[in-house]
């Protein structure tokens, strides 16, 4: 439909500007093009593809999360390399590749988010065979090589710059889950936001997220840092046993 209203601004979706925020926050533009799906200069753009090449699960925030992902994995030597010097083109970089989506798959799931951040294209079977811990190799691949790489990026992920902005662009994408749930009378729904799990999002006693599906207070980093889990975590809180962990039972971790 046409009109002759004088338009001054355009929409622009949320989570897409939440993501694109971590981004320049990070130092990185993001740009988009029909000629890539994914690539990165070497300098601070990363051209990203348009809708039209997305699958019906895809999201702009999604890539942009797996591009910063890839950076982390990256450094320090391909940090300023073009595409973080990966060849995207063979399986020769494919260690890296999985490093990543454990780094990912980690880092939503501090949120819950794995569902909604998942990897795309032909690499997801990789990713749907991820483990509750992402950072633990399959069963079935103990000497997945991969794994140390994941681990050496988390610590990088949990400094700053990058634990500052992706804290707050996971935390915004969570509030919005939990807004965006459906109804427990929808019984049925094929939105993505639908597959985010509504027990994480929760919130503990004291106010955080919860932490990891099944998780508990036994196994916490307060407790294993001298606190005694005998004792309640806070005045006026008397936790039941066993009580679900919080997201800040991963300090220390």
């Amino acid at each position: 439909m046409t009109t002759t209203r004088p338009i001054t601004h355009r929409y622009e979706d949320p989570l897409d500007l939440v993501w694109l925020r971590c981004a320049s926050t990070l130092g990185y533009t993001i740009t988009r093009s029909d000629e890539v799906y994914a690539s990165f200069d070497g300098e601070r753009v990363i051209r990203l593809s348009t809708e039209s090449d997305f699958d019906a699960d895809d999201s702009l925030a999604q890539l942009i999360f797996h591009e910063l992902c890839h950076a982390i994995v990256a450094a320090p030597a391909g940090l300023h390399l073009e595409d973080w010097g990966l060849d995207n083109t063979s399986e020769r970089d494919l260690v890296q590749e999985h490093a990543t989506h454990r780094l990912q798959a980690h880092l939503a799931d501090r949120y819950g988010l794995r569902p909604l951040l998942a990897v795309t294209t032909q690499w997801r079977p990789y990713w749907d065979r991820l483990g509750r811990d992402p950072l633990v190799a399959h069963r079935d691949s103990p000497d997945d090589p991969a794994v140390p790489l994941a681990r050496a990026a988390r610590l990088r992920a949990d400094r700053e710059p990058w634990a500052s902005a992706f804290r707050t662009a996971l935390a915004a994408t969570a509030t919005m889950a939990d807004l965006a749930r459906p109804a427990p009378t929808e019984t049925s729904s094929d939105s993505l936001w639908s597959k985010v799990s509504a027990r994480v999002h929760e919130r503990h006693p004291l106010g955080h997220r919860l932490g990891p599906v099944g998780a508990t207070c036994a196994g916490c980093a307060w407790s294993r840092s001298g606190h005694d889990p005998a004792e309640p975590p806070a005045p006026g809180y008397s936790r039941p046993a066993p009580a679900l962990r919080c997201e800040m039972s991963r300090v220390g971790t």
